[in-house]
């Protein structure tokens, strides 16, 4: 059999070759649709986690921001009603301090009434009418002396004080001495107890405390 000349030769080799590369491009092709499909969805989950991460930092900064103003809320509110609290708390404390004096007051103007009423009555058992006109005189003086302290007590309760309790206080305001001490003694005691009766009631109320039908004024 007679050998192929070497133009032969390169002829068949080149064939072969071609014939090679031939067979061979359908396997690249499909090895490199397989590369970039396979790095084409990594990719793709790669842009989705980093799309998930951003939002869920997104998301944290936006509840930062919404945590920080929701805190100086809070904290806002929080000092006005502790303010609120506290200017209630000394609002009810000056009432009460105020009360306790008025009630103090009211006492001792009944037990100067109560004592001018006495020595009055006392007077009339007496031939000597000179015999007790210092004592009746002390306790005159010492009746008008309550009187002034309540009108300036009573300007006090106007100021700081709820409604129904100078409501409870205004008939003493209107009070003067008649030309018969004796009757204006007596007629000041009915009066001054009265008050003080529902004096007491109305303060309880204006504090908060429960409500008592009948208060019984201390007897002098």
């Amino acid at each position: 059999m007679p050998y192929p000349n070497m133009s032969q030769y390169s002829i068949i080799v080149s064939w072969k070759v071609a014939i090679a590369i031939g067979a061979s491009v359908p396997i690249l092709t499909i090895l490199m649709g397989y590369l970039a499909n396979r790095f084409t969805r990594m990719f793709d989950s790669y842009a989705g986690e980093r799309a998930k991460l951003q939002a869920q930092f997104d998301n944290l900064e936006l509840l930062v921001r919404q945590t920080g103003r929701l805190t100086e809320t809070s904290e806002s509110i929080k000092a006005a009603v502790t303010g609120e609290q506290w200017a209630n708390q000394q609002r009810w404390q000056k009432r009460l301090d105020l009360y306790g004096d008025v009630v103090g007051i009211l006492h001792n103007f009944r037990q100067a009434s109560f004592e001018l009423t006495t020595q009055l009555e006392s007077s009339l058992l007496h031939t000597d009418e000179s015999a007790g006109a210092a004592q009746i005189g002390a306790s005159l003086g010492a009746l008008k002396e309550r009187l002034l302290t309540f009108r300036h007590i009573y300007n006090l309760v106007t100021l700081v004080g709820s409604t129904v309790t100078v409501k409870s206080l205004y008939q003493l305001t209107e009070l003067s001495l008649g030309q018969d001490p004796l009757q204006t003694a007596r007629e000041l005691t009915r009066i001054i107890t009265e008050i003080e009766a529902e004096f007491l009631k109305a303060a309880r109320s204006d504090l908060g405390y429960e409500a008592i039908r009948t208060l019984p004024v201390q007897e002098l």
